[in-house]
Formats: C-alpha cells, structure tokens, sequence
C-alpha cells in the first residue's frame, strides 16, 4: 500500500489562505470605501452559514456510514465489491481512510 502524501498539506494551506484573501478583499473594499459595509458582511455570513451546514452534514453523513462499518475488516469490507471491475488498492486506501 503507497504511503499517503503529506507534501501537499502546505499547498493546501497556501490554497486556503489565496482563497480567503479573494473572499475577504470585497469586504475590506467596502470598508475603506465606506459603502455596502453591512449588505457585504451580511452575505458573507449567510454563505459561511450554508457552507458550515453543509460541512457538519457530510460529517454526520460519514460518521454514521462509519458506525455501520464498525465490526468490519478488510476481507469483509473487500467482498462488498466486484472482484475484476474495482482496483485492490483503491478498496484498501477507501478502507484504511475510513
């Protein structure tokens, strides 16, 4: 089994970092420009609002597909798929990840 790639943890750190920095310029604009300022936050907390829902409920969707996986192994979690179509190193990585 590959060893998982820790290298791309900084990149993704630098990618969050650009990306907030776009979303925060419209807020910082109006700000200095003293225009907007309330309709601005207002939109962006409503769209952190959604995007928090929708983190906590792919979360609760995958700890509870988790618990139905409790008492399963690797042989057992491996025979739920077709023996020919599915990669024996994806079914591990998908395992072990879970």
């Amino acid at each position: 089994m590959p060893k998982r790639d820790d290298s791309l943890e900084l990149g993704g750190f630098i990618g969050i970092f650009i990306i907030s920095l776009l979303l925060l310029s419209p807020i910082i604009f109006a700000i200095i420009k003293d225009k907007y300022v309330v309709e601005v936050i207002f939109t962006y907390g409503v769209f952190c609002l959604v995007f928090f829902v929708a983190i906590m409920r792919r979360k609760m969707y995958f700890k509870k597909l988790n618990l139905g996986r409790e008492n399963d192994s690797i042989c057992t979690f491996a025979r739920q798929f077709e023996r020919y179509e599915v990669d024996t190193w994806v079914i591990r990585a998908v395992f072990m990840k879970s």
